[in-house]
């Protein structure tokens, strides 16, 4: 009787590891799926943060041209409100001239 007793010990206790051995590769395979998961969502998520950085670079060199052209918009709005301006418009688009002012035409 104590050959049998001892067996049923050993199969009752066993190792652990050959107990909860599904538990743990279940466990092991859910571990590693999302590791595959979180590793590739943060290389996408760098990808994706270096074109948002190209478009930032590209909008800011865009802002400057534009306040450039600004700048100069109102430096011709200026320009403009100037007798200065109404005399160059006269003489380029009418044809004027001012008194005692002799006009040279290059001949053809």
């Amino acid at each position: 009787m104590k050959l049998f007793k001892k067996k049923a010990r050993e199969t009752k206790k066993g190792p652990r590891f050959s107990r909860y051995r599904g538990s743990i590769v279940f466990i092991s395979c859910i571990l590693l799926v999302l590791t595959a998961v979180t590793t590739v969502h943060s290389i996408s998520l760098g990808a994706e943060l270096k074109d948002k950085n190209a478009q930032i670079s590209e909008l800011e060199k865009e802002k400057k041209a534009e306040e450039k052209r600004k700048k100069e918009i109102e430096e011709y709005k200026d320009y403009v409100g100037t007798d200065e301006y109404v005399e160059d418009t006269a003489r380029d688009k009418l044809g004027m001239v001012k008194e005692n002012e002799i006009l040279f035409k290059a001949g053809d």
